[in-house]
């Protein structure tokens, strides 16, 4: 059937952090990912479009860039939208995490907002969320969420985290993402949750 052939699956994004954690994710499991840049060259194509991200949930940004790449590669595409959502700001910056200080923002400047909408806030509590969406087809979709909670901190600690991972303290180890990531720990994160449960989903179909 289609699915037990369903190994080689387009990521849909350029950005090579995202990739490197999504392919680490997905390594023991059924679902080889091919980066963009991958397919362009092994079919000769030229660069995908740009996906505008103007949904107003996480699923529907994930599905606008699935449904883009997929339908630019031919290929079954898997697609991620993920934000951190603070409890002090009502849930912000939410969907908005990349944008927090602008269209253009670098991770330092997004943190910089951050720190300063948080100065003073007792309350420091955030979640990381992250939606999945795999494209099979047109109109199939396999859709799986993670979260995972922590604490904002008022510096960033950590060298080679990205986003708000600097900030982003789990109660459980003391430290951020970030200086997990610069011990080599094994991080159980919202992707690595999201990506369980979408592989979970996909061994149910196979």
């Amino acid at each position: 059937s289609f699915i037990e052939h369903m190994y080689s699956v387009l990521f849909a994004s350029g950005n090579p952090n995202k990739l490197r954690d999504m392919q680490a994710f997905l390594a023991e499991g059924p679902i080889r990912l091919l980066s963009p840049q991958e397919v362009m060259q092994t079919r000769s194509l030229a660069a995908p479009p740009i996906p505008a991200e103007t949904g107003t949930t996480y699923f529907e940004n994930a599905r606008i860039k699935a449904d883009v790449f997929g339908a630019w590669s031919g290929l079954p595409t898997l697609s991620d939208d993920a934000g951190i959502e603070v409890f002090a700001l009502d849930g912000a910056p939410g969907v908005h995490s990349a944008y927090f200080a602008g269209p253009d923002a670098t991770h330092e400047e997004n943190n910089r907002k951050m720190l300063h909408q948080l100065r003073g806030v007792g309350d420091r509590r955030a979640l990381f969320r992250s939606t999945l969406c795999l494209r099979m087809g047109e109109g199939q979709y396999l859709v799986s969420e993670g979260t995972l909670e922590g604490i904002l901190l008022d510096a960033p600690r950590g060298r080679t985290g990205w986003g708000y991972e600097p900030l982003f303290e789990l109660p459980s180890s003391g430290l951020t993402i970030a200086e997990m990531r610069d011990a080599g720990m094994h991080i159980e994160s919202h992707r690595t949750r999201s990506t369980a449960a979408l592989c979970r989903l996909f061994s149910e179909l196979r």
